[in-house]
């Protein structure tokens, strides 16, 4: 996405997707590190939902319990992995699905044809159909983060580029993960700390940017903090497949 094409506003934005936190769980399950129901009742924990409705057909709803969400992803031949669509880049998921979800709750990627995500009304949904949900390799997106992040001290360093600073200063206090597996190495959960709070702090300073619309300075800035955005967007992703 470019400056010229800036997002609408949002309220919020969810810094630490609950797609990433599931797909944690199933790929935790994956590798054994937890039971096939231990995963489950976390995820459910997770959705507050027990059961799932099959979005292809919405006639006669087939309840998808999570449980057989598991052992799908269990029977499948590659992670699961999470897409975090945003204005302007779909993530690889299809026009169909994306407009009946809420984005910034994330997808999972159960496998390569089938898709969980919430809608607005807050209900967890199951699509089956095809995608191009990529995998981003964890090594790599953090250090093209921490990279963005030494390029861009200066801009995150001005106080007035990162909006009310006290909602920024309080967002970070009240920052906490959601349940996390045990099994969740200490570096991948630090990575995982690291992406929220730099999406807590690089969209509040879009939105500031946004407002102030200088369009000669803040053209580049908002290149460069949605840059920052994007790569703690893939490091999330990289981190839930690991």
């Amino acid at each position: 996405m470019s400056a010229e094409s800036t997002p609408p506003t949002t309220p919020t934005t969810q810094t630490t997707p609950t797609a990433v936190i599931l797909a944690l769980w199933l790929n935790a399950a994956r590798s054994g590190f937890v039971s096939a129901t231990d995963a489950a009742n976390a995820c459910e924990t997770l959705a507050d939902q027990l059961g799932y409705e099959l979005a292809s057909e919405p006639i006669h709803p087939k309840m998808y319990p999570m449980l057989d969400l598991v052992s799908r992803a269990l029977l499948s031949a590659i992670p699961v992995t999470v897409a975090l669509p945003v204005f302007g880049d779909p993530a690889g998921v299809p026009a169909h699905v994306l407009s009946q979800v809420d984005a910034q709750c994330g997808l999972v990627a159960i496998d390569e044809t089938l898709l969980l995500a919430c809608n607005a009304a807050g209900s967890w949904l199951v699509f089956e159909t095809s995608h191009n949900v990529a995998f981003h390799d964890l090594n790599h997106a953090r250090r093209q983060l921490n990279e963005s992040i030494s390029q861009a001290t200066e801009f995150l360093a001005s106080a007035a580029l990162i909006g009310d600073s006290a909602e920024v200063e309080e967002e970070l206090r009240n920052f906490g993960l959601l349940h996390l597996p045990p099994s969740l190495a200490t570096r991948n959960q630090q990575a995982l700390e690291l992406a929220a709070r730099i999406r807590i702090v690089a969209n509040n300073a879009i939105q500031s940017s946004i407002a102030i619309a200088s369009p000669s300075n803040d053209r580049k800035r908002i290149e460069m903090l949605q840059t920052l955005d994007r790569q703690a967007r893939e490091l999330l992703q990289a981190v839930s497949t690991s």
